[in-house]
């Protein structure tokens, strides 16, 4: 386990924060979920005796657009419906800022507790200390949020001034421009981000879903550290972008899985990708169906060399990203000049089947209900991210959000939370009882098995082959 100072957290304050608690992106029952909602939903329009009666539910404005799409030029792939209904410019999911949280869709660990951000802060300053302290060092976060993980993790760094006075840039690959503007409030809250270009990161195979470009970034006085948004990952590791003798740290929460995927679906003619089409049937409520091509697609000829694999044979159905090979070949490029990462998502360290998902209000749903309206994520295989690493000197390391948590010292931060709670507030004891429910509930939360504890996965990418703390 990485030891922390003892005097690590003295004035960091004696509250825990204690966030919003929702509905995670995953639990045990999504995917039979997913597998078996249109049987549920056929039942529940029988028993409402609504049988011939439209029950259709709203056309968002995202799908009016990818129904106009459909009757013009026949069903889409699933990546395109996932890319449209997440990214899209305008009414896309992640083009919104109220997203997160109680009163959004789903929470996140780093909104759950700061524990989770300071862990993983220390997890950075021992690889930091064991690269020999590099002076000047980079910092990329794929998928920030709210900002909250990366607020946490600063206050942790600038308790080691060495680290604390190296990390002079932050970069974040950043599709929504409201969450943007969150992210800076709280990070840079002296400066303002000003006004961010739809056209300065365009792309021929991206256009329809960048928001920001801001390569000049903005410099905070009150911390000295230049901010960077980038919408488009070529972009953001382009080499003109890399500085010389840089250590970097790469941090992706719950980013992976939201990125688009294909999917396809084993046949006796092979594998056929399934799409969407238009759903015109009175007993469904939605606009939109799961369509089976019934001849090969360029999406099935593109990804022929992975699905063709003995590890994809046994499955029945399957998903993939090509956005997290490509990501993951240039994060391994990037890491190879010296730095480490941390993967955090849900998924397996092998390949699965039928994952995607929606959620929307805290309620799971059918991935195809209401685009532009609903959370879409699939599982994470982090085999793949390994694989398309490309470069053998880098090694993995790979366990669960518990055993990571509790490697790095989530019991110890607790007691000594709680123990700085009872000095603050002795004889008061309905506070000290709240709080110590609070620090419980938390702690369950994040390491019970049956709640993120095991089903949340920690990858790490580091230079060589020494062991590293959180990982058995």
């Amino acid at each position: 386990m990485f030891l922390v100072p003892c005097n690590f957290f003295k004035g960091s304050g004696l509250a825990l924060i204690h966030r919003s608690i929702g509905v995670t992106r995953f639990s045990t029952k999504s995917i039979a979920f997913s597998k078996n909602i249109e049987t549920k939903l056929e039942k529940s329009v029988k028993a409402v005796g609504l049988e011939d009666v439209s029950i259709k539910e709203e056309v968002t404005f995202i799908g009016n657009q990818i129904k106009s799409m459909i009757k013009i030029n026949g069903p889409i792939s699933v990546y395109d419906f996932i890319k449209l209904s997440s990214t899209c410019p305008r009414q896309g999911y992640y083009t919104q800022s109220d997203i997160f949280g109680s009163k959004g869709d789903f929470v996140t660990s780093p909104e759950i507790s700061q524990v989770f951000g300071e862990l993983m802060a220390l997890w950075y300053v021992s690889q930091w200390h064991s690269a020999g302290c590099p002076e000047k060092v980079r910092v990329i976060e794929l998928g920030p949020g709210k900002g909250t993980l990366m607020s946490d993790m600063l206050r942790v760094w600038s308790k080691f001034p060495k680290l604390n006075s190296a990390v002079k840039q932050i970069d974040f690959l950043e599709a929504s421009e409201p969450l943007a503007r969150i992210q800076a409030s709280k990070l840079a809250p002296d400066v303002s981000l000003g006004y961010l270009s739809p056209l300065a990161d365009k792309s021929p195979s991206s256009e329809d879903c960048l928001l920001i470009e801001n390569a000049a970034g903005i410099t905070s006085e009150a911390t000295g550290r230049s901010f960077r948004w980038y919408s488009y990952p070529d972009n953001l590791f382009h080499r003109e972008n890399l500085v010389e003798n840089t250590w970097t740290i790469i941090i992706a929460h719950e980013f992976f899985d939201a990125l688009p995927i294909y999917k396809f679906k084993k046949t006796y003619q092979g594998w056929h990708e399934i799409m969407v089409d238009l759903d015109t049937s009175e007993n469904s409520p939605l606009h939109f169906a799961f369509y089976e091509s019934p001849v090969k697609t360029r999406a099935t000829s593109l990804l022929q060399p992975y699905i063709d694999r003995s590890s994809y044979q046994q499955l029945l159905e399957l998903e993939l990203a090509p956005e997290l090979i490509r990501i993951g070949n240039q994060v391994g490029q990037l890491l190879e000049l010296g730095g480490a990462a941390l993967i955090i998502d849900y998924g397996e360290d092998h390949p699965e089947g039928n994952t995607l998902r929606g959620i929307q209000k805290h309620q799971f749903c059918h991935p195809l209900s209401m685009p532009g309206r609903t959370d879409l994520s699939s599982n994470v295989n982090f085999s793949l991210i390994r694989e398309s690493l490309g470069i053998p000197s880098l090694a993995t390391h790979f366990t669960t959000q518990a055993d990571f948590l509790l490697e790095m010292g989530i019991q110890e931060r607790i007691q000594m939370l709680m123990k700085s709670y009872v000095s603050a507030h002795r004889g008061d004891e309905p506070k000290i009882l709240a709080f110590k429910s609070v620090l419980e509930s938390m702690y369950d939360r994040l390491t019970n098995p049956n709640q993120m504890g095991k089903l949340y996965k920690f990858m790490a990418l580091t230079n060589g082959s020494a062991p590293v703390p959180g990982f058995k």
